[in-house]
């Protein structure tokens, strides 16, 4: 297969690729910019005070939590395919209350709370051994800031949200170091999977004043690592989807990777999107973009 078939050989069942429109509307609440620096912390809870009983919803939850590790309560719902959202924030609550959740925010300065998430509490860690599971995630969302997190939960929700795709990997270190010598070929792959003879990774990208030299920075890293001898994820092909916040932002990093050459085909995507899209053989770039 020649390299610039390989994004038409897309799986169809898992979501729609589609060439770039000519035009993009992009509307002002698109123009994100963030107001302040934005924190991501633990935030405490009253302790119900009597016994509490796992019921069917709590183990479900449980279970989509233990899976992902970091979750919103519309990921629950959708895992849980329960789409009453009153039952299901009480029953969350309820696991935060008896520590079987822990309870993260995001907020700005510390102030106003922008954003809630969801991760296993020790309590739940100690539910689930009972049932002989042993969570993998112990530790991990303690170590999060704020932009890791929001990478975090958005190829959760892409992944979440195409229940097609199969025997997918989270969070695997993807290598190419002989004898493990530090040879800068490594990098970390928030989620891969597998179609037909293509290997997908979804890189999240978020709006930060680093982020755009942090992903050149991955997909050099990426570029040096696949299609290489002693590389331990084997493909054909591999496609790298960008998961970017919203229209503008995904028109900013398509101009910003356009003219770079790589050994893996883009495709670009926005947060609630229903299509991934692939570059035209021709880039042009907008007015509204430039500013003219």
């Amino acid at each position: 297969m020649r390299k610039n078939e390989m994004t038409s050989t897309v799986n169809q069942r898992m979501f729609d690729v589609k060439e770039f429109p000519e035009h993009i509307v992009v509307s002002a609440s698109d123009r994100f910019v963030p107001e302040c620096k934005e924190m991501f912390a633990q935030v405490e809870h009253k302790a119900i005070s009597r016994a509490f009983t796992i019921w069917g919803t709590d183990a479900q939850i449980i279970d989509a939590v233990e899976k992902y590790s970091l979750l919103t309560i519309d990921m629950i719902c959708c895992i849980t395919g329960i789409s009453d959202m009153y039952h299901i924030s009480s029953r969350v609550q309820n696991l935060v209350d008896a520590n079987y959740l822990d309870k993260y925010v995001f907020s700005n300065d510390g102030e106003s709370i922008t954003g809630v998430a969801y991760s296993l509490g020790y309590r739940g860690k100690g539910y689930l051994k009972s049932q002989g599971i042993r969570p993998k995630w112990d530790g991990f969302v303690r170590e999060m800031n704020a932009i890791s997190a929001r990478k975090w939960l958005a190829a959760c929700n892409f992944v979440i949200t195409h229940p097609d795709i199969s025997d997918c990997s989270m969070r695997k270190i993807i290598n190419s170091q002989k004898n493990k010598i530090r040879n800068g070929k490594v990098f970390r792959a928030y989620a891969m999977f597998n179609a037909d003879d293509t290997t997908y990774i979804v890189e999240p990208v978020r709006f930060d004043e680093d982020s755009d030299e942090e992903l050149q920075d991955k997909l050099s890293r990426i570029k040096s690592t696949i299609h290489t001898k002693h590389c331990n994820v084997k493909s054909e092909n591999y496609v790298v989807i960008l998961q970017c916040e919203n229209t503008f932002h995904m028109e900013h990093i398509r101009h910003l990777v356009h003219s770079k050459k790589y050994n893996f085909n883009l495709l670009f995507t926005y947060d609630g999107a229903d299509a991934v899209y692939k570059e035209p053989k021709v880039f042009s770039v907008w007015n509204w973009l430039i500013g003219a």
